[in-house]
């Protein structure tokens, strides 16, 4: 048995959920029947199930971090030997190509369980942490994005553009095609 600790994104609290069993989190409520008679098992089975994805995601950014690590240290290692300075992979380049061999397994839980790690890596003041976990973060939103239909897209990149006048420059690029001259077929 292996325990979990995870803490929230939100507020100060705690669970410990132990990855080989059902058991819930400390001071949760036991299934038992409730005030009108009725039994808890579909709160149970709810637990179980957030207990395995939370499991499930927490292995899943294990392995990306432990893949991501050990080429880094490669690469690095390479960069001694050979006296350069870059060897020409960084950090990022590298969390995109092991990102993408996962992103069609992250569900929502692992986003949440990511930032989740973050944050306690944060307020446990190990900045490397943080910054390899930020990287993993950010190569997988440009990776979704990238997976985002044409109109999806232009749509999330003005959404980041404060100028009225270059957000319509985008919009009237983006209807041409992303050509200037007129002629490619609309993403629309």
């Amino acid at each position: 048995r292996r325990a979990l600790r995870v803490a929230y994104p939100r507020g100060d609290r705690t669970a410990t959920c132990l990855a080989s069993s059902g058991s819930r989190p400390r001071g949760a409520r036991s299934a038992s029947p409730s005030a009108s008679g009725s039994d808890d098992a579909g709160e149970t089975q709810t637990f179980k199930g957030r207990a395995r994805q939370l499991n499930r995601s927490t292995e899943m950014i294990q392995r990306i971090v432990d893949e991501i690590s050990r080429e880094y240290f490669v690469e690095e290692a390479a960069a001694f030997v050979e006296d350069e300075e870059n060897v020409g992979k960084t950090l990022s380049s590298i969390a995109d190509r092991v990102v993408r061999v996962y992103v069609d397994d992250l569900d929502n839980v692992f986003l949440a369980s990511l930032l989740a790690y973050m944050k306690a890596a944060e307020e446990a003041d190990k900045p490397d942490v943080v910054e390899l976990l930020g990287v993993i973060y950010d190569q997988i939103l440009l990776v979704l994005r990238e997976k985002l239909p044409p109109a999806a897209q232009v749509t999330e990149i003005l959404t980041q553009i404060p100028s009225q006048q270059d957000r319509r420059a985008v919009l009237a690029k983006a209807c041409k095609g992303g050509s200037d001259d007129g002629n490619a077929a609309s993403p629309f």
